[in-house]
């Protein structure tokens, strides 16, 4: 996880995702005789190691994506930026990470009125937490 925009930025122009192929060769009559370690050591099963750009895997589908863009929220005037953290927290002695990524009521729903935005069912737009070690996010 980063709380830096540039440094996520970059990540998705420049780095690169590990993905793990596993091919098993095992001929039918040995699947039932040996482990899988036995068959790993014996060279039936193997694993082929590839590695692929962020942007053209995670974004390739994605029209006219701007990695650039990611840290705006949508159709805001001036364009108004996520507010990003990221850090650690203790668990049972384990330092776990952590992030949050939030979008202000008042920044995303800034083209409407006022006191509709002050109403209780409108929140903040949320995914993450620097409290518990969740990524999941509060929208509908």
């Amino acid at each position: 996880y980063t709380g830096s925009f540039d440094t996520l930025i970059d990540f998705i122009k420049n780095g690169n995702l590990v993905l793990v192929k596993r091919i098993n060769n095992t001929p039918l009559e040995l699947q039932d005789q040996y482990s899988e370690q036995d068959l790993i050591k014996r060279g039936y099963i193997i694993f082929d190691t590839i590695y692929t750009n962020v942007q053209d895997s995670i974004f390739k589908d994605v029209k006219d994506f701007n990695a650039d863009n990611i840290k705006y929220i949508p159709f805001t005037h001036p364009k108004e930026v996520i507010k990003m953290e990221a850090g650690f927290i203790d668990r049972s002695n384990i330092k776990m990470p952590v992030f949050v990524a939030k979008a202000p009521k008042t920044k995303y729903l800034q083209d409407l009125d006022p006191g509709l935005i002050k109403k209780d069912k409108v929140i903040d737009l949320q995914v993450g937490s620097m409290n518990e070690p969740i990524r999941d996010g509060n929208w509908e």
